[in-house]
């Protein structure tokens, strides 16, 4: 309890020189409420986080005690978002390689854990994926980067029409070889466009012969042609 206590106290002191992202954290609840343990716990790592002299290398191991702090919060997670999705975002901007890896694999989490509580932050949280498509080198942050837009689909496919634009050719650059695809990505990829079904059906005329003549290539990994196999049920 007293732990409990200090921490509110450091979480609700800020006398508004704060001008890191911790300082849109929400109003921490009423000491009886049931949830105030678990966003007491939840600023403080989003604080700590936010502190010039955090050491980065525990960036993502706080950042695995804040997931599982969020989903014990369950809907009432999303109050966080507003301060977490810019800090995650300066970052990641910061980050070497290998640790922006594991930040979007922690990206891909939270969207998996806070669910439709995400809905105000696609687009931030989208973009995070485009800005590292490219993998710069790494096929693995490529697949990272089709794992969080595939998460966003599950959690909110109506909420990624407006970007299926820019999306889908990505896409469907990484089911061919294109760009350096590889077999992991190009499954990847197709199962993303089963999970953004719901919204894709402006765009069968265009996906659905890709896909098709990807089920078709002779060369096509079997693996590869099973996945195709399984878009081609979803949307035709």
């Amino acid at each position: 309890a007293a732990a409990a206590a200090a921490a509110a106290a450091a979480c609700s002191d800020d006398d508004g020189a704060d001008a890191g992202p911790s300082a849109l954290l929400p109003e921490l609840p009423a000491a009886s409420s049931p949830d105030f343990s678990h966003k007491v716990a939840a600023c403080a790592l989003v604080h700590c986080m936010d502190d010039p002299n955090f050491h980065k290398q525990l960036l993502l191991n706080t950042l695995d005690a804040l997931l599982e702090v969020l989903e014990a919060l369950g809907r009432d997670a999303a109050s966080i978002l507003p301060a977490l999705v810019p800090l995650l975002h300066r970052e990641m901007a910061a980050a070497s390689s290998r640790t922006r890896e594991g930040l979007l694999k922690r990206v891909a989490r939270l969207v998996s854990r806070v669910g439709q509580g995400c809905r105000e932050h696609v687009e931030q949280l989208l973009s995070l994926a485009h800005a590292h498509w490219s993998g710069h080198g790494s096929a693995e942050l490529q697949t990272t980067c089709i794992g969080l837009v595939e998460e966003l689909a599950v959690a909110l496919p109506t909420e990624l029409s407006p970007q299926l634009d820019t999306l889908l050719p990505l896409l469907l650059g990484c089911i061919r070889d294109e760009g350096g695809a590889t077999l992991p990505n190009a499954r990847r990829a197709l199962g993303a466009l089963v999970a953004l079904s719901p919204c894709i059906a402006p765009f069968t005329a265009i996906v659905v012969p890709y896909v098709a003549d990807t089920f078709d290539a002779a060369d096509a990994p079997l693996e590869l042609r099973e996945e195709a196999l399984n878009v081609l049920s979803v949307l035709v």
